[in-house]
């Protein structure tokens, strides 16, 4: 097991594909029902009007579309949809010149009832408590039940507002080498917001990884791991 020694440097990185145009919230949470204050921050000489658009973090799919003015603009008011839409998702929030993307967008997250893991039968999926059970999150549950013709309740989710901050990566500095880590609010959207805070902290600075998965066929470590 080969060390990969030194993490030199931590830190997070925006896509700033032009100096000074980005989108940068008022706030990082926002109740339902409030005014979602950004500012669009956009250079004083470009001539072009700003748009926004809103993307699925999942698919990148344009959702929706409206036009921004510099300075301060409620996002909840170009985008009523962030309070209407259900099913909630993690959205981005991407700034426009002529329908080219300026600077990294903001992560919508919605701030809703986490989904729990139960256990269940496996057979009949009536919940269990002991540990000859299968864990199995409750959404699963639901459609197993529902794609047997069995009755099953919707799950009650809470929707309590949006988390609005601008979307990183994370660049590792290693000896090796950088390594750079794209997060997906999408997939995970807690555990990115945490990683994200545990980097800004200064956690992972000056630490050590090790290997812990056999090299690929040109090389390069599979996983590592901190120790």
């Amino acid at each position: 097991m080969q060390s990969l020694k030194l993490i030199l440097l931590v830190f997070l990185v925006s896509h700033l594909a032009q100096a000074d145009a980005q989108l940068v919230p008022d706030q990082l949470y926002n109740g339902v029902g409030q005014r979602v204050v950004i500012n669009v921050d956009v250079p004083q000489d470009s001539l072009a009007e700003p748009s926004i658009k809103l993307h699925d973090a999942a698919t990148l799919e344009v959702v929706a579309t409206a036009s921004a003015a510099r300075g301060r603009s409620d996002l909840s008011s170009l985008f009523p949809v962030l309070w209407s839409e259900k099913p909630q998702r993690v959205l981005l929030a991407q700034l426009y010149l002529n329908n080219s993307p300026l600077g990294s967008p903001l992560v919508l997250q919605p701030l809703v009832s986490p989904e729990r893991a139960r256990l269940v039968d496996p057979v009949s999926l009536r919940l269990v408590d002991d540990a000859s059970g299968a864990v199995v999150f409750e959404d699963d549950r639901r459609e197993a039940l529902i794609a047997r013709g069995q009755a099953a309740e919707e799950r009650e989710v809470v929707y309590s507002g949006l988390r609005v901050y601008v979307e990183r990566e994370v660049v590792l500095e290693t000896d090796r080498g950088e390594i750079v880590i794209r997060l997906r609010p999408d997939v995970a959207p807690n555990t990115v917001f945490s990683f994200m805070h545990l980097v800004e902290g200064g956690f992972y600075t000056n630490i050590i990884f090790h290997r812990v998965k056999a090299q690929l066929d040109d090389g390069r470590a599979f996983v590592i791991h901190k120790t």
